[in-house]
């Protein structure tokens, strides 16, 4: 499976700007690593009442959706993003 689609669901704050940052410098890393283009779609809700949507309590904002499944929530580390994508761009 590849990377399709990327949601942040977040009020905009300090830790949504610093998750967004992150999602785009992994992507790039992944990119030049495999020397491919990843084409998917990014979406940022500012609405907390969607998280409900993937039964997440609101307080656990930022959460990061990729390719519709819950893939993080709250304060996540470069590394753990950066594995993530990874993960699933493997897949």
């Amino acid at each position: 499976m590849s990377i399709k689609k990327i949601e942040v669901i977040c009020k905009p704050c300090d830790k949504c700007v610093a998750l967004i940052e992150m999602i785009t410098e992994s992507i790039v890393f992944i990119e030049k690593k495999y020397k491919i283009k990843i084409n998917y779609k990014f979406k940022f809700t500012k609405h907390l009442r969607d998280i409900g949507r993937y039964s997440v309590n609101a307080s656990k904002a930022p959460l990061l959706i990729i390719n519709g499944y819950t893939e993080g929530a709250g304060n996540m580390k470069p590394d753990v993003v950066r594995a993530t994508l990874t993960r699933i761009h493997a897949e």
